[in-house]
Parts: structure tokens; sequence; C-alpha cells
């Protein structure tokens, strides 16, 4: 990944107990002859929170700026669709404005999406039939 003149980079690798590592990580600047520094390797989690201030010369603290981007994502969790899941839920109509992380207002927002962004409502529907070619479009 790279932010600016500034990246993160990783190797990922399955454990024994079927989930996924992190063999090795590095950050350095994308420009040639820039540090590309090794700040850990065997990890379940990216080292960038604990080593971010982290001293690469002639560079100001590239890890903190990497983690810094990274730490302002948000994290998606739509893998739960049980009876209780929040995406199964009734749903604000008007609660549209931004998709939330537990897919909660996942109608609305595709709802809307639809009618102001048909463009990325219909890779959406795309990607879907990737999985399910049978699928036609969601009900509104």
């Amino acid at each position: 990944m790279e932010f600016g003149q500034y990246g993160d980079e990783c190797e990922l690798g399955p454990t024994a107990g079927s989930k996924v590592q992190i063999r090795d990580e590095w950050v350095g600047g994308e420009h040639p002859g820039e540090p590309k520094i090794s700040i850990g390797s065997g990890l379940m989690e990216s080292n960038l929170k604990s080593r971010k201030e982290l001293e690469l010369k002639p560079m100001k603290p590239v890890p903190g700026h990497v983690y810094e981007a990274v730490s302002s994502w948000t994290v998606y969790h739509f893998h739960d669709t049980s009876m209780l899941a929040p995406m199964r839920r009734e749903q604000l109509v008007h609660d549209r404005q931004r998709l939330r992380p537990d897919a909660a207002n996942i109608a609305a927002f595709l709802l809307a999406l639809s009618k102001s962004q048909p463009d990325r409502y219909q890779l959406i529907r795309d990607t879907v039939r990737l999985i399910a070619p049978f699928f036609d479009d969601f009900l509104s």
C-alpha cells in the first residue's frame, strides 16, 4: 500500500490453524534508494502501531504516517447473516448517508446508491453475480 511517498508492504501466509498471519511486514519510501525496513514477522496483526515512531533516515517516522492513514479506515463486518443480524432488522429509509460497519442500513444505502450512482450500484450487482449467477437485483 502506498500513502504518498510512504508505504507499507506485507507478505501473508496461512497458519496451521487455518488463519492468516503476517509473515513479514516492511515500511519505507517508494523512491529508489530509500530504505525498506522490516518491522516484524510471524505476526497475527500489523506491527505499525507499536513501531509508528521508528525513524527511518532521511525520512520522517514512516510507520507513523502509514499508521495514521490506515487507522482512519472503517472496518466493515458483513458476514453475520443470522436471524438477529443488524442487516436483517427493520431499517429507516433515510439512514443512507454512510454505510454502517455492521451493514445495519444496507438496504437504505443500496436504494440511495441505485438512484444517485447507478454505475456503482451496477458494479455491486455484477459483483454479486460472480458468486450467484442467478441474481438479478435487490428488491426495493
